[in-house]
């Protein structure tokens, strides 16, 4: 193969740093063909139809050095597993005259997702004189380091009658990292969020969503105004 294929081959506009199964890379997602796909599923790439033989390459990290030669020659559909650039050239075998190499499709691996949530200053608990503020759930995610990886994430919160998820139900418009939780009448009441990548993702988004812990939030009552009473005279 002719060439040598690396990730500044594409545009820098807009690039930003992924890590995934180990590799860093150079990435524009807004360059096609490209896909994101949830760590530990596949995507299948395919290859024109009417040719007898068909070779896959694979550029895994925009080295100098040139992408190299994957799969079986009669192989028209190539699984990929690995975040780079994939390509393919094509032949009958009747006269081996073979296609150029066509241009990168190129897969990124996203990183697992994980997100807890907990009570700020750890204070799960008001008393129904507070309800007016409430507390502040706020979800935190562990893995990866988004900054680092210029990826985003979507939020949306769920409550439930118990820990175990009875009727779990989203909580509308409560789509952002902290849920501010302002129910008036006394009882318990459980929260998690599900996490999800801001990039359209192949199998859909749902693939490589992240499910919290479940948070009880408990609003206690008010014990009813005391009276003074006469128990006893000097």
């Amino acid at each position: 193969m002719n060439g040598k294929f690396t990730f500044l081959k594409m545009s820098l506009v807009g690039l930003f740093l992924i890590t995934a199964m180990g590799v860093s890379a150079q990435v524009t997602p807004a360059t096609p063909p490209s896909a994101f796909v949830c760590n530990g599923q596949s995507v299948q790439l395919t290859g024109p139809d009417g040719y007898t033989n068909y070779q896959w390459y694979f550029d895994a990290n925009g080295s100098a050095t040139p992408a190299v030669a994957i799969g079986d020659s009669g192989q028209q559909v190539y699984t990929a597993t690995e975040t780079g650039f994939y390509y393919v050239e094509v032949w009958n075998s009747g006269d081996g005259c073979k296609s150029p190499i066509s241009e990168p499709y190129t897969i990124y691996i996203l990183p697992p997702l994980s997100v807890s949530i907990a009570a700020n200053d750890g204070d799960n608990a008001y008393c129904t004189d507070e309800s007016s503020t409430g507390i502040t759930l706020t979800a935190t995610i562990t893995t990866p380091d988004l900054v680092a990886t210029g990826l985003g994430v979507n939020y949306q919160w769920f409550i439930s009658d118990d820990a175990t998820g009875t009727d779990r139900q989203p909580v509308s418009g409560a789509t952002s990292a902290t849920y501010n939780v302002i129910q008036t009448a006394a009882d318990s009441y459980f929260y998690d969020v599900v996490a999800t990548y801001n990039v359209t993702v192949a199998g859909g988004a749902e693939a490589c969503e992240a499910r919290s812990n479940v948070q009880e939030v408990i609003v206690s009552p008010l014990p009813p105004q005391p009276t003074i009473t006469i128990v006893s005279t000097p």
